[in-house]
């Protein structure tokens, strides 16, 4: 799920590196590309096709719209991504943030809720700050914004804190989180 995102790019090429079959989702799916098999969501249930192994990189909120596509497809693993952000901005001033955090809790418990009832292992991975070059609107942006004018503004006492991971790192941290079944059923800050 989410396949087309910069962190579904780095890890397409990690799975068939290591022998999978793979089968993307994507909202706009490219026109093609070599070894993969691409499908648009919003889906219906393919007839009879099992696949037992997920890995979403979309937002996790988003999972409950799929809950019966994965129970039809026999979905034995779902690796998930969340944000660290529901602990780091749960006491926020931002209202906006503290809905943030809110959200994230609420889908982690609706998703773990549900793998459990249905007996599917489940990994939750939590990322800081997801960053790819180009192509995220987090880092890039200060970095743009550095280049251009030779410093980045902080203002106040700058103690909210982040460790950026690069999207190449949350792929691999995927697709490890896939084949590690001893790690199975709890969530990990990455």
């Amino acid at each position: 799920m989410g396949a087309s995102s910069f962190v579904g790019q780095h890890l397409i090429p990690l799975l068939l590196d290591k022998g999978f079959s793979v089968v993307g989702f994507s909202r706009k799916p490219p026109e093609n590309s070599e070894g993969i098999e691409w499908r648009q969501v919003p889906m219906e249930p393919l007839s009879q096709e099992e696949i037992p192994l997920w890995i979403s990189v979309a937002p996790i909120w988003v999972l409950p719209d799929y809950f019966r596509f994965f129970q039809a497809h026999k979905a034995q693993r779902v690796v998930a991504l969340s944000s660290t952000s529901r602990f780091t901005k749960e006491n926020s001033s931002d209202p906006q943030e503290r809905r943030v955090a809110q959200r994230l809790r609420e889908a982690e418990e609706h998703f773990t809720s549900w793998a459990n009832k249905n007996k599917v292992s489940w990994i939750i991975l939590r990322p800081t700050l997801i960053y790819d070059w180009g192509k995220d609107k987090n880092l890039t942006e200060v970095a743009r914004f550095i280049e251009k004018f030779g410093f980045f503004p902080v203002f106040g006492k700058a103690e909210g804190l982040r460790q950026p991971i690069h999207a190449s790192d949350v792929a691999a941290a995927s697709l490890e989180a896939l084949l590690k079944k001893e790690r199975a059923n709890k969530a990990y800050n990455i």
